[in-house]
């Protein structure tokens, strides 16, 4: 059994005591004399007071949006005689949900804390908005660009603490499903209702859970709906009611830090209004399996992260398209009884990504498909597996919200240091890193310039030594300075495609470069105006970088005009989406069975000659790999491959000829089936293949298959 830890805040002093809540996984053993309560859906007409008569069973409560009620009756097998009744549409037994805190260190039953402030005063107030969750997901360079302003939140939990100073000003009316009434409130009874020995083991979870939605988007309202008791449990129908109650009353997004086990068909019906009326739903993925409704496509399902951007030991399950992570680790804010708290778990990352997701759709640009795609398209990448280096995303508020309001914030810097301190041997050796201050930027889009004087006319080389984004993904040409003293050479260094994104808050790494004459005669470097003769990484105004051919960075000699800017890629048609599906769940034969399909989600008509699909694999054999086209409706005439990688990363790009046609919008390109297999024969590996998911046997929506349209990312997760 797994638990949470909370240090709790009191009287200005970050206090030694600790509180350990235990959670367990389902409620108290059910005992043979336990009600039997079943959820039904109705066939239309029916009088469920009528139906729950003839089976000796009591309707406890009607959800009419969905031609739901909850029966509760005695017989064991009440939903498998309701199932077979003609006027009964499905049946279900009404499961637990249980949100989702929990302790990390806890080995063989003895409790690891986390490390704490003990003795230190302060206030409790300013704390919660210096925290380290802040500045790693750069929620202030986000809250510039927008703070969810008019946007309503429904915080389904256990609750808010109506009168708690960080939620004053932010509450809009709610509904409390646990005790049937209009009062949500996260409050302690002193019981312990499953008894497991712990006592309101889960009290001031919805209030942390709110207080943290507001730490993200701090003019986003919040709507509290009660669905869990104080032990942290609760019911797959009173979730499902509060799904629904959630649209019906006005809110844009759903923060759910709960989840339960089952594919319990209404909860799918419920996230489905919701996504048929724009609602955004936000979930806990569970512990250490991905439970529900995080698992369903419309989904955002969240685990998290620590400090370092390592996944936690509680966030370890199946990543789906629609997965993203945050901040889960000792993250502070309210509590039941008005004080503060740290708490950890999967359910304090998830307000995180709520709270992201008001700031998108604040800025009145981006709609619910756009905030799913955009969370997860501009999330950076994290490591799951210091092994395998598996990576996923971890959500990047400012890059999101400046993807959603088109407000990109260009804002680099170059560091020098040279290689040799020799300043008139026979090469160069500028080593260079590019500082990303602000959002991420595909390198290919820059360009570098280092200037120098040449002392005659002999034809130069470049050279890449090493380079952390791949000396293959860099190019370097030789241009002439006119009309000044200080240079009269400049090596320009550009990127390919392939060079990636440099991420907002992080830096290029090394660019350790080298040039010689071709006749290797001696350079005389001494007055070169670029170089500054470090030993280490200095920033240097000196070496000047372009943004697209804009100046960006430096300031060139004399009056140097820029180099021609890149030609903006051409507008991707909005929606366009890759499904896929494998036929081939064994992960070590000789044959990889990708099947994919294009779907156009958006109001344009796309050739299909402009789009470009990639699929990823990971390849250790040297043996050659061959494509067939088994079967497509467009046509495997019309379809060619090529292979590439990228960064240690093998890819099968497929081609697109002109005579496969138009995508027109809302159709798709219906099935197309791949298949690889190396020139001898020999296995592949595909047991942590990017692209590959032996799960996905119907088409499903995956981010982990690129598609390009005239050479622009428009869908996906690159790895």
């Amino acid at each position: 059994m797994l638990a949470c830890i909370i240090h709790r805040y009191r009287h200005a002093v970050w206090g030694a005591s600790l509180l350990l809540i235990l959670m367990g996984g389902v409620a108290s053993p059910a005992k043979a004399d336990d009600p039997v309560v079943v959820i039904v859906q109705v066939a239309a007409g029916v009088d469920t007071a009528v139906l729950a008569a003839d089976y000796n069973a009591t309707v406890v409560n009607h959800l009419p949006t969905l031609a739901l009620a909850r029966l509760q009756g005695s017989q064991p097998q009440l939903a498998a005689q309701l199932a077979a009744d003609p006027r009964v549409l499905a049946a279900h037994t009404d499961g637990v949900m249980v949100g989702q805190p929990r302790l990390i260190g806890a080995v063989n039953g003895t409790m690891d804390a986390q490390p704490r402030l003990i003795g230190a005063v302060g206030d409790p107030v300013a704390y919660y908005g210096e925290q380290w969750a802040v500045s790693k997901m750069r929620l202030p360079q986000a809250h510039a660009v927008s703070q969810g302003q008019g946007i309503t939140v429904a915080v389904l939990d256990t609750g808010v603490l109506l009168t708690h100073p960080l939620l004053s000003g932010h509450l809009v009316a709610g509904y409390d499903f646990v005790d049937d009434d209009a009062v949500p409130d996260d409050v302690a009874d002193g019981l312990d209702e499953d008894g497991d020995g712990v006592v309101d083991e889960d009290a001031g979870h919805g209030t942390h859970v709110a207080g943290i939605v507001l730490l993200a988007a701090p003019q986003a309202h919040i709507m509290p709906v009660r669905i869990f008791n104080d032990e942290g449990k609760g019911t797959y129908f009173d979730a499902i009611a509060g799904i629904v109650y959630a649209v019906d009353h006005g809110a844009d997004i759903i923060n759910l830090s709960g989840s339960g086990p089952d594919d319990v068909p209404f909860m799918a019906q419920a996230v489905a209004y919701a996504e048929s009326q724009g609602v955004v739903i936000v979930a806990a993925g569970g512990v250490n399996a991905l439970g529900y409704p995080a698992s369903y496509n419309a989904v955002i399902s969240v685990g998290a992260v620590n400090q370092e951007d390592y996944l936690t030991d509680f966030s370890d399950f199946a990543q789906m398209a629609n997965t993203v992570y945050a901040p889960g680790l000792s993250i502070f804010s309210g509590y039941h009884d008005g004080d503060y708290a740290w708490w950890t778990g999967n359910s304090m990352a998830t307000p995180l990504v709520t709270g992201t997701a008001a700031l998108l759709l604040a800025t009145g640009s981006c709609d619910a498909v756009c905030v799913r795609s955009t969370i997860v398209t501009t999330a950076h990448a994290v490591v799951i597996d210091p092994e395998t280096q598996m990576l996923y995303g971890r959500v990047d508020a400012f890059d999101a919200v400046a993807a959603a309001a088109n407000q990109g914030d260009i804002d680099l810097s170059v560091q020098l240091m040279h290689g040799s301190g020799q300043p008139d041997d026979q090469d160069i050796k500028p080593y260079l890193k590019i500082i990303n201050h602000g959002n991420s930027v595909p390198l290919e889009q820059l360009t570098l310039r280092y200037y120098y004087t040449l002392e005659g006319n002999s034809s130069q080389q470049f050279h890449c030594d090493y380079a952390a984004v791949g000396c293959g993904h860099m190019t370097g040409v030789f241009g002439q300075v006119t009309g000044t003293t200080e240079a009269d050479t400049y090596l320009e260094v550009r990127f390919t495609a392939g060079a990636g994104i440099l991420l907002g808050n992080h830096n290029s790494g090394p660019l350790q470069l080298r040039f010689n004459k071709e006749n290797w005669t001696a350079y005389n470097e001494m007055n070169d105006y670029s170089r500054n003769g470090a030993a280490v990484y200095t920033e240097t105004l000196n070496v000047a970088l372009f943004h697209n051919g804009v100046p960006v960075w430096g300031t060139p000699p004399g009056n140097q005009p820029p180099p021609p800017a890149q030609p903006p890629p051409p507008p991707a048609p909005y929606g366009l989406r890759v499904q896929y599906r494998t036929t081939d769940t064994n992960p070590s034969n000789q044959e990889m069975k990708p099947f994919l399909q294009l779907v156009n989600g958006g109001d344009t008509a796309v050739p299909l000659s402009v789009l470009r699909v990639r699929y990823w694999f990971t390849d250790l054999d040297t043996a050659v790999s061959q494509f067939h086209c088994d079967y497509a409706v467009v046509g495997c005439g019309h379809m060619t491959a090529v292979f590439g990688r990228v960064s240690g990363q093998q890819y099968v790009e497929i081609q697109f000829a002109p005579g496969a046609g138009t995508l027109s919008p809302g159709g798709q390109t219906g099935e197309i089936q791949l298949r690889l297999h190396h020139t001898d024969w020999s296995a592949y590996d595909e047991t942590n293949d990017y692209s590959y998911a032996p799960s996905l046997t119907t088409f499903t929506d995956w981010q982990y298959v690129t598609l390009y349209y005239n050479e622009q990312l428009i869908w996906g997760v690159a790895p």
